[in-house]
């Protein structure tokens, strides 16, 4: 019906005839569409034109209001009638606005995060992006998610209906399908966000290490590189660090040198250790520890010294030849097991446990690395001189 003819009716400009004509057009054009049977509607209309007394005014503007809220009414349930495809495309649709509110929902996001940019550390910014990111991508997830259930809930209503269901899905796949996501706004073209980010983080300087930074990197570092045949030691906690100083620092660009002084205690025996530490910064988020050079020496207390007994002894050696040689026995009086550290033959340093109440044996050998194809690469030597520098629990 279009605005001409509803004016008229409105403004009793026809006849009811006419408007009884209209509206009943207009139903049977919307019947068709709708597949709804029409039985004689016009025939019963007529009937109900002609009044005995002729025509009235005020039955005629009745019969016409009434004609046309039967036609709209009838209009509107045909226009909001679902179907499988209607239906199809209003659940694709939720999808895409999805996708397509993603990218702004993210930019204004990282504006913000750029916009409030305050942080004490390098580690504390990435943190509070990485919160900001996940944050996006929950939203997201989450409409997705609510989209989905829209879908099955429309869907479901043609679940008894395969050739529904099969319409359904292919408007909903065909939408989907030709989606094309809006690009973003235009002043966001050329704009690095990344690059933004990444320059802000870069101009934290984190603290530089102190004391006790000191003292928590060195755990699980092996205090390493000794001389006269000292064993390694592996810091397991800050308790073992006694007197722990910092002598001098000193900046090199990205480098930090710390130059310190300690004490570590053992069982029996005190190692007293100069230690040069490097940190580097460089691009990462904050110092790190590169390197632990140092300087040992280790103080007997000789609390295990009676421990231990030791003698020179024979033995035949050799592949090819029972060549007579010497080594060191070790005997230990003690009820749990010892590290013995030493030299033989002032340039040979060894390290050797001996369990608790039980004996051990250090033979000289060694191989020839510059003949490893023969026979005879692997030789001993004698045993003739032998200093221990350190007997201590093997634990440690």
């Amino acid at each position: 019906m279009n605005l001409k003819i509803f004016k008229q009716i409105i403004n009793n400009q026809l006849e009811p005839r006419d408007v009884q004509v209209i509206a009943i057009n207009q139903m049977k054009r919307v019947f068709f569409k709708t597949g709804v049977a029409v039985a004689n509607v016009s025939g019963a209309v007529e009937a109900d034109t002609i009044s005995k007394n002729g025509r009235n005014s005020k039955s005629h503007t009745s019969r016409r209001i009434l004609f046309i809220g039967m036609a709209i009414c009838v209009v509107l349930s045909a226009c909001s009638s679902s179907s499988p495809e209607k239906d199809g495309i209003k659940a694709a649709k939720k999808i895409c606005d999805c996708r397509d509110d993603m990218p702004e929902i993210a930019i204004k996001a990282t504006e913000s995060y750029i916009k409030n940019f305050n942080f004490n550390t390098r580690i504390e910014a990435r943190e509070k992006l990485n919160e900001m990111q996940q944050k996006v991508e929950a939203d997201y997830r989450e409409c997705i998610n609510n989209a989905n259930a829209y879908r099955d809930e429309l869907k479901s209503k043609y679940i008894t209906n395969q050739e529904n269901v099969e319409k359904f899905d292919y408007a909903y796949n065909a939408h989907i399908n030709a989606f094309v996501p809006k690009p973003p706004p235009s002043r966001y073209e050329g704009v690095d966000f990344q690059s933004q980010i990444e320059n802000l983080i870069k101009s934290i300087m984190p603290p530089k290490p102190d004391l006790e930074r000191l003292k928590k990197d060195l755990i699980g570092r092996a205090i390493t590189n000794q001389t006269a045949g000292y064993s390694n030691w592996n810091i397991s906690s800050t308790d073992e660090l006694k007197e722990l100083q910092i002598l001098n620092a000193t900046e090199n660009g990205d480098d930090y040198f710390i130059d310190t002084r300690m004490h570590l205690q053992g069982a029996a025996n005190q190692w007293n250790i100069n230690i040069r530490v490097k940190y580097t910064l460089g691009h990462n988020d904050d110092w790190r520890m590169n390197i632990v050079e140092n300087n040992m020496n280790i103080v007997r207390t000789g609390k295990y010294d009676k421990c231990i007994q030791t003698e020179l002894f024979n033995y035949k050696g050799g592949i090819y030849s029972m060549t007579d040689y010497s080594g060191i026995r070790f005997k230990n009086s003690c009820n749990e097991a010892l590290l013995v550290s030493g030299v033989a033959n002032v340039e040979h340093k060894f390290q050797i446990v001996v369990n608790a109440s039980g004996t051990n044996e250090f033979r000289g050998s060694g191989v020839n690395m510059n003949a490893m194809m023969d026979v005879n690469r692997y030789y001993n030597w004698t045993v003739k001189e032998f200093v221990i520098n350190m007997i201590e629990q093997s634990g440690m």
